[in-house]
């Protein structure tokens, strides 16, 4: 981890230094100009500055898009300005932001493309590498905040996108060191699931059960179901060439992710006013059901029978 190139991979790599000089009486200064941080050290001069004590100075990073790299080790230091002298100020920078990289040897030919996504509470970074047939690749998931908790999954995938191998890891990212990620990668729970010629109507729905019920509308064909709750999964409804309408990438009881613990046979619903297209990625957007029981005992607590609300 850090911001070192790996073959021709992405990389989170500032290309600017920014120096911001802020005080009463003047408007702020604001200076950009390149940088290049295989040199240990980095000198300038700010001119122009008007006379006066408490200037407070801020510098900090930024690469091609305007996202923020490195910042000082203090929030702003203080620098006092007098006529015909120069005040020198010091500054260590340090990683806001880093990156994952990912080096890929050996594929066989059955191997098509390669994702990995990097998702905690609030936002889900997304890299794919196609290979060709390649029996290499490199990727990387870039910009993560320093000290970021959440999950890293990888899959290799066919041509068919059918996942050949799987791998998740929770980890805090650390932006400001180098570290070795030891991934395993195993088939995804043994076999894929595909449920063909489903309909599902406008604001309608779709249960999916473990064994056949009088509130199932389709099932897997052993008891096993989709192991959710403590591996998780991927749900993913596709049109008939494929092409994937949309997705949720359950992470079973990894908490750091945001989704609810739950107990007493009540499944989960997602809130009210977390209908957009990409709020059902989040764990965080999703609750224990508010519904009352749908069985006739009177024991399972979820959304069966009840359309969406959007």
């Amino acid at each position: 981890m850090g911001f070192n190139a790996i073959g021709n991979a992405q990389e989170t790599k500032p290309t600017k230094l920014v120096v911001q000089i802020t005080g009463t009486g003047f408007e702020t200064i604001k200076v950009e100009h390149p940088v290049d941080f295989a040199r240990p050290l980095v000198v300038d001069t700010v001119t122009k500055i008007p006379v006066g004590n408490n200037r407070r100075v801020s510098i900090w990073a930024v690469d091609k898009n305007g996202v923020t790299t490195h910042i000082d080790t203090l929030e702003s230091r203080k620098a006092d300005i007098g006529a015909g002298t120069a005040a020198p100020v010091y500054a260590t920078l340090i990683p806001a932001t880093g990156s994952i990289y990912l080096l890929f040897t050996g594929l066989s030919t059955s191997v098509d493309s390669v994702r990995a996504t990097f998702t905690k509470t609030d936002r889900t970074l997304v890299a794919k590498s196609h290979v060709k047939r390649a029996s290499k690749t490199y990727m990387s998931l870039d910009n993560i905040p320093h000290n970021t908790t959440g999950l890293l999954r990888v899959e290799i995938v066919a041509a068919t996108e059918e996942v050949l191998y799987v791998t998740s890891k929770e980890l805090t990212f650390n932006a400001r060191g180098n570290s070795n990620i030891d991934l395993r990668f195993m088939t995804p729970d043994g076999t894929v699931r595909r449920f063909a010629a489903v309909e599902i109507a406008a604001k309608g729905y779709l249960v999916i059960g473990r064994q056949p019920s009088e509130y199932v509308d389709i099932y897997p064909p052993t008891t096993s179901g989709l192991p959710i709750t403590t591996i998780g999964n991927w749900i993913t409804i596709a049109s008939k060439d494929g092409t994937v309408i949309d997705r949720i990438i359950c992470t079973g009881s990894n908490n750091a992710l945001g989704w609810p613990s739950v107990s007493g046979k009540r499944s989960v619903e997602r809130m009210k006013d977390k209908y957009a297209a990409a709020d059902n990625n989040y764990g965080k957007h999703w609750i224990a059901t508010t519904a009352g029981a749908f069985n006739a005992a009177q024991t399972l607590y979820g959304t069966p029978g009840r359309g969406a609300d959007f």
